[in-house]
């Protein structure tokens, strides 16, 4: 049913989280509390994009969740909807539904950046075609 199925989604997704930010100092996992202090939310964009979030060691953890709303929109279009202290307070659904930006927002960056790559790889192997038919 629905419960059941919003359970698994909740699961994967921490899962998820907990993979993108394995062997960051300062974030470690434990449930949906752990996103309150904003830092987790930095490890996500800095595993996919560090120079949108900056050096990890300086990064002031005071400043995380706000460091963490500028680079997500840059990063993926995030509007910046929530103010800082708004992290601490939401509740474990608004957590989730919160993250799950995240993850659909990094998702669809990576696809991008996939199909960008792949057209780089066309446009280069047609230069080097075009070079060696002139020769």
């Amino acid at each position: 049913g629905d419960a059941e199925d919003t359970l698994n989604f909740k699961d994967a997704l921490l899962h998820w989280a907990r993979k993108q930010t394995q062997g960051y100092e300062g974030v470690e996992l434990k449930g949906w509390k752990s996103f309150k202090d904003g830092l987790a939310l930095c490890a996500l964009i800095h595993k996919h994009r560090p120079q949108l979030i900056g050096d990890w060691d300086s990064l002031d953890h005071s400043n995380a969740p706000s460091v963490a709303f500028a680079a997500a929109e840059k990063y993926f279009g995030l509007e910046q909807y929530l103010e800082p202290g708004d992290l601490a307070k939401m509740d474990e659904m608004s957590t989730v539904v919160y993250v799950s930006e995240y993850y659909y927002g990094i998702y669809e960056q990576r696809k991008l950046d996939l199909a960008a790559k792949k057209i780089g790889k066309v446009i280069q192997l047609t230069i080097t075609n075009d070079a060696l038919r002139e020769k």
